[in-house]
């Protein structure tokens, strides 16, 4: 009983990052082009995503908070990088973090001792991109796949294996967002519309 109740404490941590996760990129959906949200973090026991005990069965209410959190950043049209501070340790001890960033487009960084290393090499990884378009069929949210021929062996395809539905047009116009995020300009919270 300890245990699981140890676990559950866990998997709300893991619940509480995601959502915070999500919450940011929902807040990003307003701002236009390309969107990376960075975290920098040793990541959670991949075992958590397992139902102990049942053999190698997934835990569905670990899959429901990752599901959600890349729902919100479809959404927003945004991708979740990570780069693992850990350093150079086995290749599935990353696993949580490639779980997160995988779903949303964006990469994981890892083994690696040094963060302006891993840095420069998220932000290389990211000089040539293309970006594809295309005609909605509707309001939907739906999966896409991509698939291209004649890649240099060294060349790198990722994409983001989905898209949200379209976001609604607020008050505020992202390009002032944009200005204030930039500029660091200072605002009050209130805002009065008089006629």
């Amino acid at each position: 009983v300890n245990m699981e109740l140890a676990r559950q404490i866990q998997r709300d941590d893991i619940n509480g990052e995601l959502t915070g996760l999500g919450t940011i990129a929902a807040r990003l959906a307003e701002l236009e082009g390309q969107k990376h949200v960075v975290i920098f973090s040793a990541g959670f026991d991949p075992y958590m995503f397992v139902n102990l005990g049942k053999g190698y069965s997934e835990d569905p209410q670990m899959h429901r908070y990752l599901r959600e959190m890349v729902r919100q950043f479809r959404a927003a049209g945004a991708f979740l990088d990570s780069i693992d501070i850990v350093g150079n340790r086995p290749a599935d001890a990353s696993e949580s973090l490639q779980r997160m960033s995988q779903p949303t487009g964006g990469e994981t960084i890892r083994n690696t001792n040094g963060l302006a290393a891993a840095m420069t090499h998220l932000a290389a990884s990211h000089d040539v991109a293309y970006l594809l378009g295309f005609r909605r069929g509707g309001a939907a949210e739906g999966d896409i796949d991509v698939r291209v021929s004649g890649v240099p062996r060294d060349a790198r395809i990722s994409f983001r294996t989905g898209f949200g539905k379209p976001a609604p047009k607020g008050d505020l116009d992202p390009l002032q967002l944009a200005d204030i995020v930039i500029n660091d300009i200072p605002q009050n919270g209130l805002s009065l519309k008089l006629e």
